[in-house]
């Protein structure tokens, strides 16, 4: 038969379900059988497709009569998109197993792409909250929940004391003289910048661990500080450390370069080693539980029997132990970095008045600042998207309120950058 035949058959059935289950993972499934040009796989494709829309159809028309009103049949509909979808998803990983591919390599990757493209989007509608094509709210909403559910129940995950986050470093380059005091820039000469419009006076520093190396002269914060700054070839620059001044500062960390979303989904079901032993051993030392198992093991038929009369003893078991507590809290702690992960990821990149003239890329910055300073935060941890543009990493944070910290006497520095290398100076 004709190869057209083949891929116009895998368009049409791909349409059908397509259509019957709308802004699903499923969307990303048939991109990837799109993406094959081969005739057999695309039959085997479209056949499997045509399947499950069959099925589909089957228990529309068995429960349409009874889910009349709209609300229960979306109801039933999503109770039947989880049971189907994931099915398309096993079928297509075995079709793609046999024929020598990793499907889950070809989703995760869809899936991530896709996962960010939406929360770029709902990032860019800010402070508007124009709708965005498949999702129900908007990202200050979104962030909101999440926001109450998971950072306000576990802060120690989520949320740091200035105290906390390392060494602090200030830089310029348009003064070289040692005078500490303008290194705080006042309100009336404060211009825009990522988190705050003209004339709001935040305080930009990077921060790190004053061990963590960049040359033999200066370590990785500092370096960061000359990349925030554009700091250019042949250029002198200063440069000093600060100290916290309100040390218990809150702080929430937008800071997870270093962590993989596919890694943190993939893990996410995954119980600890120590919560795993800690129940099982709980378990084990409990006299009456154990009792209680021997009992149902002499009065069952056989293993099936004996797993189906224990199951609801052993969960018991669980919930006075305090176990799914501990289930619960992982799962959300998890939860939390994968969003926030996404985020990180998502949000920040490099932003240039050469390509951004009236730097429009800040707008959902400064909103976003608004809204963590009504939450009752002092500042955020962020990535140098700076240090991303060369390769490395770098860690900044900005106060809201520019008294929160201050310059260390006797810490300030004066270098030269020449050809990639930096030289320290003496103060004239």
């Amino acid at each position: 038969m004709d190869k057209t035949y083949y891929s116009f058959d895998l368009i049409f059935e791909s349409n059908k379900i397509k259509n019957r289950f709308k802004y699903s993972s499923l969307d990303i499934l048939i991109d990837i059988m799109n993406s094959f040009q081969h005739p057999g796989i695309r039959r085997s494709f479209a056949s499997m497709l045509g399947e499950m829309y069959d099925i589909v159809k089957f228990f529309d028309g068995l429960f349409e009569e009874i889910f009349k009103d709209k609300s229960a049949f979306d109801e039933y509909s999503d109770q039947l998109k989880s049971i189907i979808v994931p099915k398309i998803q096993n079928y297509s990983a075995v079709l793609l197993f046999k024929r020598g591919y990793s499907f889950y390599d070809w989703y995760d990757h869809l899936y991530w792409e896709r996962t960010q493209k939406l929360v770029k989007d709902l990032w860019k509608s800010m402070p508007g909250g124009e709708p965005v094509v498949g999702a129900e709210k908007g990202f200050r909403d979104l962030f909101d929940d999440f926001h109450d559910n998971v950072i306000e129940k576990y802060p120690k995950k989520f949320v740091k004391s200035l105290k906390n986050i390392g060494t602090m470093y200030r830089a310029r380059s348009w003064d070289l003289s040692e005078n500490y005091e303008l290194m705080i820039t006042p309100a009336e000469h404060a211009k825009e910048n990522r988190w705050n419009p003209d004339g709001v006076a935040f305080m930009y520093l990077a921060c790190g661990k004053r061990e963590d190396k960049f040359d033999e002269i200066i370590n990785l914060p500092q370096k960061t500080c000359f990349e925030e700054i554009r700091l250019e070839n042949g250029s002198e620059v200063i440069i000093c450390e600060f100290k916290p001044i309100i040390k218990n500062a809150k702080l929430i960390n937008l800071y997870y370069e270093d962590e993989n979303p596919s890694e943190i989904a993939r893990n996410f079901y995954e119980l600890p080693k120590e919560i795993k032993e800690r129940g099982i051993n709980s378990l084990l030392n409990d006299d009456k539980f154990i009792l209680k198992m021997n009992e149902m093991v002499k009065k069952s038929k056989n293993k099936s029997d004996f797993e189906d009369k224990s199951k609801e003893e052993i969960l018991y078991a669980i919930r006075n132990l305090g176990i799914n507590d501990q289930i619960f809290k992982v799962a959300n702690e998890r939860l939390g970095r994968l969003f926030l992960t996404i985020i990180d990821k998502t949000i920040f990149e490099p932003v240039d008045k050469m390509d951004d003239p009236e730097l429009k890329a800040y707008i959902p910055f400064r909103f976003f600042s608004n809204y963590l300073i009504e939450k009752g935060y002092d500042g955020i941890i962020y990535r140098s998207t700076r240090m991303n543009k060369i390769g490395l990493s770098g860690k900044n944070v900005v106060l809201f309120d520019n008294s929160y910290a201050t310059y260390q006497l006797g810490s300030m520095k004066k270098f030269l950058r020449k050809d990639g290398r930096y030289i320290e100076l003496k103060f004239d």
